[in-house]
């Protein structure tokens, strides 16, 4: 299993215009790889005027955080008017 608490997309192409992603933890145990605000995998996101705002992920393995946005699989992305703030 691979989470987030935020947002989870999976083989799809959204578009995610003016949010806020905030306050999202998601451990990172076996199997689960983190990604406390954004995790995709096998997508093509398009994510743009967003506050990705005091997302976390806790790890035991080296590598596998993404607190804001993790990325798996990737396809492609585009971003735009994004602040991201710890």
């Amino acid at each position: 299993m691979r989470t987030a608490v935020g947002l989870y997309i999976f083989d799809s192409d959204p578009t995610i215009d003016n949010c806020i992603i905030k306050n999202n933890s998601a451990p990172s145990l076996a199997g689960n790889r983190g990604g406390g605000g954004i995790y995709y995998n096998t997508s093509s996101p398009t994510i743009k005027n967003c506050v990705i705002d005091n997302n976390k992920t806790t790890s035991v393995y080296s590598g596998d955080d993404g607190g804001g946005i993790k990325v798996y699989t990737q396809i492609g992305i585009e971003c735009s008017g994004l602040l991201f703030f710890s």
